[in-house]
């Protein structure tokens, strides 16, 4: 069952017939000029001596390399699509079926036929991670810092070592809006936890921690070192990219930064819910309305007003509340600026938050953006021109400042 974020209303279709015999293939998205290069990402809950399983987790990374540039597209398991030579199931039930039934190259390459069948995008190449594999990419990291802006509340295995079969063993969990020191386990919990919220805000945990593992792989200097590492990750991840691959990709990902990257999602505004005869709880893809996102997803950040106005910016954190810089900063990471964070205000009392502009309006569409991203209102934007100024805004966090208010889905319409 689908639980809706609040807020959001997801219209349910009763009249939908899945057609006999295979629909026409999605016609392919024109990519233009740009040279791109299309991973799909695939999580799993594999487990051994467990045949049957699903791939919960399914993300498109188009890398563009003409603008060295990243986008990131979502796809929510319950997607309801029609799987080449099968016929209408989940998206996240290909993998097993193709595994199943011998597809060529096994399941993950059903995966990504039956993502490009559906939506028009070109896949490349793919890189299919399970549990396991996943925590242990994380700790051999040292662990990731996660800005987390919403707190999350769900059940979590007591111990790591407790039986994950036995519902005995797990307790209510708590993780606090912060930033927060993840190792392999709380991030594989953080990414898959959608009890208590929607399989669409966990789309979005799971681009923050793909972010958080990108930053601290770059953090660490590692970029420069993959080839060297190639063997110890291919034993990990079952992936059809090549070391040719990767060495080609690395001018992108050493110039990558928040600028040059955007997340986009297929999520209440592209689907609808149904219900199929068996009684499972599916969502149907408005198929105009995948191909705009994915007409986002081919295009680079580089075109957009706030990469255009290339904003200078400097957040203080005006309250008791620790952390708080750093949530605001991740945040404002995400939307697409690239924020200083300056630690502690000169006080902790104070109540509103401000944007100081420096520019004297002359960057509108980033002062627009940076209201809609710290949900600012008019009054608290102070209008102090000033050529001097290092910076072109400066954010003072208030106590009136919520860091869960962002909604990826309502961004895109902002693009």
């Amino acid at each position: 069952t689908v639980t809706p974020t609040p807020g959001i209303t997801l219209t349910f279709t009763p009249t939908f017939t899945p057609p006999a015999g295979a629909p026409p293939r999605v016609r392919p998205v024109d990519m233009g000029e740009h040279d791109l290069f299309n991973i799909l990402l695939i999580g799993s809950d594999r487990r051994p001596n467990t045949p049957n399983y699903r791939t919960d987790t399914l993300v498109v990374v188009s890398v563009n390399r003409t603008t060295n540039t990243v986008n990131l597209m979502s796809i929510p398991r319950d997607l309801y699509v029609y799987i080449p030579t099968v016929g209408y199931d989940r998206v996240n039930t290909a993998a097993y079926i193709g595994d199943t039934i011998n597809w060529p190259g096994g399941g993950d390459a059903l995966v990504a036929e039956t993502v490009s069948y559906n939506t028009g995008v070109r896949i490349d190449r793919y890189a299919h991670i399970e549990f396991s594999g996943f925590k242990t990419i994380i700790d051999l990291l040292d662990g990731i810092e996660v800005a987390v802006d919403c707190p999350l509340t769900d059940y979590r295995i007591a111990a790591p070592d407790l039986d994950p079969n036995d519902l005995d063993n797990y307790k209510w969990y708590t993780l606090p809006v912060g930033l927060h020191r993840m190792d392999g386990s709380l991030a594989l919990w953080f990414s898959r936890s959608r009890q208590t919220s929607s399989d669409f805000e966990r789309n979005r945990r799971q681009q923050l921690v793909l972010r958080a593992i990108w930053g601290r792989v770059k953090d660490m200097g590692m970029v420069s070192q993959l080839p060297m590492l190639w063997e110890q990750v291919t034993a990990l991840v079952n992936t059809n990219l090549t070391l040719s691959d990767v060495i080609g990709l690395t001018p992108v990902a050493l110039a990558l930064d928040g600028s040059r990257m955007r997340s986009y999602f297929l999520g209440p505004g592209q689907v609808t819910s149904w219900t199929t005869e068996g009684g499972a709880s599916v969502l149907l893809p408005d198929a105009d309305k995948v191909r705009r996102i994915v007409e986002l997803l081919y295009t680079p950040p580089t075109s957009n007003v706030l990469f255009a106005e290339s904003p200078s910016l400097e957040v203080y954190n005006g309250t008791g509340n620790g952390d708080w810089d750093r949530v605001a900063v991740s945040r404002l990471s995400w939307e697409g600026f690239l924020p200083v964070d300056a630690g502690h205000a000169d006080a902790t009392d104070y109540s509103d938050t401000l944007i100081y502009d420096y520019t004297g309006g002359a960057k509108p569409g980033s002062l627009d953006a940076l209201m809609r991203a710290l949900n600012a209102r008019p009054e608290n934007v102070i209008n102090a021109p000033d050529p001097n100024q290092t910076y072109d805004f400066r954010v003072i966090l208030g106590a009136s400042y919520n860091a869960c208010t962002y909604s990826a889905w309502r961004a895109m319409a902002q693009d």
